[in-house]
């Protein structure tokens, strides 16, 4: 019961510290700023993006250990199909820019020594209505099917095929027109779907991810 105590701890304490950074950046983005320092060609159309990440997560008691269970690391290559949205007065918090993108991922859980290795599909929305200066939030979602030697307490989650789901949100800071570095919070879920004997599957509510995007040059950019 010590033991759980103090990973329940250890997972608030994880939890806490990105909502309140997350907060933090967020409420510096409460309003629309009159200089757009990040250029309106940034988000064009058409524009691709390539970005670099690492992540980190807790399952609590599904996996043994009272620190770090996860981390990994993924490379996105995505492209803004459209232009910013503006939507009608009523909806306007909802302005933004749509990235698409495919997102090679792989993943360690650490104290388990097993790996994930995959690739998916990754959305993330940039919420163009509460960027204030060179801060832009943004939520995201990726799900990437792949190979894994994971074994949970059989028969709780195994098999050869699993995948993972991120989810979360977070804000980019531009430090220039076109490049961004980020951090957000992350949560994860990952699964067999059933392929493969039971599927309990594992959960975390508790991770961070951080970044680095470049934003490169669009053939639109100069008719937006």
């Amino acid at each position: 019961r010590e033991v759980m105590g103090k990973i329940s701890h250890y997972n608030n304490l994880l939890l806490l510290a990105v909502a309140l950074a997350v907060s933090l950046m967020l409420s510096l983005t409460s309003g629309v700023c009159a200089d757009d320092l990040i250029g309106s060609q940034t988000f064009a159309p058409e524009t691709i993006i390539i970005s670099v990440e690492g992540g980190m997560g807790r399952f609590n008691d599904c996996l043994p250990g009272s620190g770090l269970q996860v981390w990994d690391l993924a490379a996105r290559f995505s492209l803004l199909p459209f232009a910013p949205f503006e939507l009608p007065a009523f909806a306007e918090a909802l302005d933004g820019a749509l990235e698409v993108g495919v997102e090679p991922i792989f993943e360690r859980f650490s104290t388990q020594q097993q790996n994930f290795g995959g690739a998916g599909l990754a959305l993330r929305y940039y919420l163009m209505h509460f960027r204030y200066g060179r801060f832009v939030p943004w939520m995201n979602v990726m799900a990437a099917p792949g190979g894994t030697d994971l074994r949970v307490a059989p028969p709780a989650l195994e098999g050869p095929f699993m995948f993972v789901i991120h989810a979360g949100l977070g804000v980019s800071y531009f430090i220039k027109d076109r490049l961004a570095v980020y951090v957000g919070y992350q949560a994860q879920r990952v699964s067999n779907a059933g392929t493969y004997g039971a599927d309990l599957g594992l959960d975390s509510y508790a991770g961070a991810v951080f970044g680095v995007t470049y934003f490169m040059p669009s053939a639109a950019a100069n008719l937006w």
